[in-house]
């Protein structure tokens, strides 16, 4: 384990070194050092959802040559602000070292200063970087908006793992009820969390209200089994400490506190705590570790609450709205499973999550949550503001059920609760079924798309199993969407009063839409840029002439074919293949609106906004890789069949060939990035173990993991 965690080590270094120059071409140690270092792991901790938009301050303190500095983040999340402030120590060296529970503590203490100072640093520090950060965090905290502090201790070197679980989560510091925590990031967290063997936030307990009783109820070779109860202050205290982190496997969260079951829950909690345990299911919860001490739990480790997401939002939500419930009285029974296999530990955590949902009614789609496009999906938009001239406005994508809701529920004071709806509005909140929609309709699958929500939804997970989603891709989807979602409210219903029924069977109205957005896509798709829609460039009834000619007639068109049963005809291809076939009946549209500005922006100047060089690169591969249109094209090419059929192999392959098939089948692709994709595989590709330096060949099965590593 070692000889891997020095080879990261010195491989991580060296990469910083040659990509972060100074002003003279050279590394200024230590000072750009650290800022290279914080800019590596930046995307690292915003996949995390450690953090959203960033700036940085860092002062030259040279000790044992290290430095410090300190990155500021606010990440709107579940309630109010939660202030991460970044520190660390960093080192050039031949291997990494070992940091010991003091160093930690004292670096971290530098942070925590920095925080109680910022009035003093403000009027006193000579470093105006240093001072722009004290005035935001001053700002907010006189408009009490941070409610907590997270202090995330960053390294390149190692801490021994019982220090890291012994001060994972510890309290440093209180004031004004802001509770300042902190969390460690060490060279070993770093590689497993990208390597993702570790897609769960840590989430790690210790210490307990009280030591829960344990009984062994099962053992298997790779799995054990207790029962034990929690304090209802314990599960309080760990999902206000960690919150959705901790049902990153449960595939739901909080539906609603009116829900019949959970308002009995609150009144259980307030009238009868004592009873809660007879009352309620308990939690399910999955583990890597258990440690015992005289029949005694003392430390969990790796908690992911897979059933029971209900209760633990649930108690926390009773606890902040009726502060005279008395959790100490409550207790929560608890199947707790320890998962020993670490090999195949997110797959059983899957297992186990899907089994116990199945007690009460969950949608298959459910059990999706978990999946990478979503994940993917959830932390980009979290961090992608929108151009509305009020403030930051984002999407809100709510990959669990109850999701929105939940972080709703956190706002106690009306006025928290309308502060977080015009940040996250209702117009631009999405589930996966309507993503899933948006998809089937923009890939001209409408008769899938009309299917019911869960059976369209099958069809898209199906049919995306190999696809690389890049950040363009998703943003461009749900560009379309709200196009989607316009040419629905467009269409009207039986009783709108602005927006009445264009068609006479309002019943219809959705396959209609559904219909009426793949031809409006067909027609213009090639014109329209749907990132500008996405980035809110576009006024919300730009499109709504165009849009009310394109629903009349492809209405017309679907009724003509569906005669009596219009709404189950549409589920079938025969009725898009007839509207296919009366395709030029939509040409005086088309012609009318040929003048109509589709883009606000270039494809160059969309391309600077959401693409950096090496994320452009991989999708020039991705391309070569998940494409099978551009694979048909290319055994047509007697010369690139080899490429083809390596590829589909995972053989080894010359690049330069990849690159010159590319460039045959893919002619608006901006191809100034050929040398960009050469220094991917010559750099930041090397720790795939490609022979592209020496050879010019590169790994094939490798490069699928670069391009999923990337995206």
């Amino acid at each position: 384990m070692m000889s891997t965690l020095n080879k990261e080590y010195r491989h991580l270094n060296s990469r910083l070194q040659a990509n972060y120059k100074g002003s003279e071409g050279t590394l200024t140690y230590p000072e750009s050092f650290i800022l290279a270092y914080f800019d590596s792991v930046s995307d690292l901790l915003k996949r995390a959802q450690y953090i959203g938009s960033h700036g940085i301050t860092s002062r030259r303190q040279e000790f044992h040559l290290w430095s410090f500095g300190i990155k500021v983040e606010e990440s709107l999340g579940e309630k109010e602000i939660e202030l991460s402030l970044v520190t660390g120590k960093l080192e050039i060296g031949e291997e990494p070292t070992i940091i010991s529970r003091d160093e930690v503590l004292d670096i971290s203490k530098k942070g925590v200063n920095f925080f109680k100072s910022v009035a003093w640093i403000r009027a006193n520090s000579k470093h105006q970087s240093e001072v722009d950060l004290a005035n935001q965090i001053q700002e907010k905290l006189r408009a009490k908006q941070i409610k907590k502090v997270r202090l995330v201790f960053l390294t390149n070197n190692l801490i021994e793992k019982k220090i890291i679980n012994n001060l994972q989560g510890k309290v440093l510091f209180s004031v004004q009820d802001i509770d300042v925590t902190l969390d460690i990031w060490d060279l070993r967290r770093r590689g497993n969390y990208i390597r993702s063997e570790d897609d769960f936030s840590i989430v790690s307990v210790n210490q307990f209200e009280e030591a829960p009783l344990i009984v062994k109820a099962n053992v298997h070779s790779d799995e054990q089994g207790y029962v034990t109860s929690l304090s209802g202050l314990d599960v309080f205290n760990l999902y206000d400490t960690y919150r959705t982190d901790l049902l990153q496997q449960n595939v739901r969260v909080f539906l609603s506190a009116t829900r019949k079951a959970n308002k009995e829950m609150i009144n259980t909690l307030r009238n009868e705590p004592q009873k809660f345990f007879f009352y309620n299911n308990g939690l399910s919860i999955t583990c890597s570790c258990v440690q015992i001490e005289n029949e005694r739990i003392v430390a969990i480790k790796d908690i992911q609450i897979v059933n029971g997401g209900q209760t633990t939002a649930t108690i926390h939500y009773a606890k902040k709205k009726y502060r005279d419930i008395d959790l100490s009285k409550v207790k929560v029974q608890v199947r707790l499973i320890e998962i020993e296999d670490k090999t195949n530990y997110e797959v059983t955590v899957n297992k186990i999550s899907v089994a116990s949902n199945t007690q009460s009614v969950v949608s298959p789609s459910d059990f999706m949550s978990n999946a990478k496009i979503f994940t993917n999906l959830e932390s980009l938009i979290s961090t992608y503001p929108i151009n509305t001239g009020l403030g930051d406005v984002f999407y809100f994508f709510e990959r669990m059920k109850g999701q929105k809701r939940a972080a709703e529920m956190q706002r106690v004071t009306l006025q928290e609760q309308r502060a977080f709806l015009n940040m996250y509005p209702k117009r631009l909140t999405f589930s996966k079924l309507e993503f899933a929609r948006w998809w089937n309709t923009y890939s001209l699958f409408p008769h899938v798309s009309a299917a019911g929500s869960e059976k369209q939804f099958k069809s898209f997970m199906n049919n995306i199993e190999s696809r690389i989603f890049t950040k363009q891709d998703y943003f461009e989807i749900v560009g379309f969407g709200r196009v989607f979602t316009r040419i629905r409210t467009v269409c009207g219903t039986a009783n709108g009063r602005e927006f009445p029924s264009l068609i006479e069977d309002s019943s219809v109205g959705m396959s209609t839409s559904i219909y009426a957005s793949s031809v409006f896509h067909q027609l213009f798709g090639a014109e329209i840029e749907y990132l500008d829609v996405f980035d809110n460039l576009f006024e919300e009834n730009f499109f709504d002439e165009v849009f009310k000619e394109v629903i009349v007639k492809t209405w017309s068109l679907i009724s003509e074919h569906g005669g009596t049963s219009v709404q189950e005809q549409t589920k079938k291809i025969g009725c898009w293949e007839f509207v296919q076939n009366n395709i030029e009946s939509y040409s005086l549209i088309e012609e009318r609106y040929q003048s109509l500005q589709l883009r606000k922006r270039t494809r160059q100047e969309i391309d600077a906004a959401f693409r950096d060089p090496l994320e452009k690169a991989i999708s020039c591969l991705n391309v070569m890789f998940t494409n099978d249109a551009v694979k048909d094209d290319l055994l047509s090419y007697g010369r690139f069949r080899r490429v083809v059929n390596k590829i589909n192999d995972g053989d080894e392959v010359s690049l330069d060939l990849v690159l010159s098939a590319l460039d045959r089948v893919s002619v608006d692709l901006d191809f100034t990035f050929v040398d960009r994709i050469k220094d991917v595989f010559s750099g930041e590709f090397r720790d795939l173990n490609n022979s592209y330096v020496t050879t010019g060949l590169i790994d094939t099965a490798s490069v699928r993991q670069l391009i999923e590593r990337v995206n």
